[in-house]
């Protein structure tokens, strides 16, 4: 998914023929669920990619998506596009006890704090699954705070709204 991600940051072109060159490399190890997924992921992206692009322009402080290398764009690209498909990172933050527990019982800045250490719980747990999206939350603070602030919108209201 990535390479071809970065295939279209590159090229500006889509990169279907690259997906059917990879299946047919990676025939083996690929099941057709893979296959299903990389190309749903891809149109998806494809049709999603100016939101993702704006949801990353309005994270970056002093800094423009133009200046993003190819690379990092489709890092964040991929990990957006994942973030926004998945709910496992907002469920399992949402379902932390010290979490539910300081949205419950204190001020929105206590439950900012408290889930700020929930979702880095989540994280380093999905680490194994995504080492990519850990780097990127580890070393890379915009990103992180990025992240950081989409996730609390999300669990937050759920919980106070």
């Amino acid at each position: 998914m990535f390479c071809l991600m970065y295939e279209y940051a590159v090229t500006g072109e889509t990169g279907f023929d690259t997906m059917n060159v990879m299946g047919d490399i990676l025939s083996e190890n690929l099941t057709d669920a893979d296959r299903e997924y990389i190309e749903s992921s891809y149109t998806k992206f494809l049709a999603d990619r100016e939101n993702l692009d704006e949801i990353i322009s309005a994270s970056l402080t002093s800094w423009s998506i133009k200046r993003l290398s190819r690379v990092d764009i489709s890092i964040l690209r991929l990990a957006l596009l994942e973030i926004l498909e998945c709910e496992e990172i907002p469920e399992k933050v949402s379902a932390d006890k010290a979490y539910q527990n300081a949205m419950k019982n204190s001020a929105r800045e206590n439950a900012r704090i408290e889930h700020d250490k929930a979702l880095q719980r989540v994280i380093v747990g999905l680490l194994s699954d995504h080492a990519e999206l850990f780097r990127q939350f580890s070393d890379n603070p915009t990103f992180k705070k990025w992240l950081s602030d989409t996730i609390f919108m999300a669990t937050y209201s759920e919980a106070a709204g």
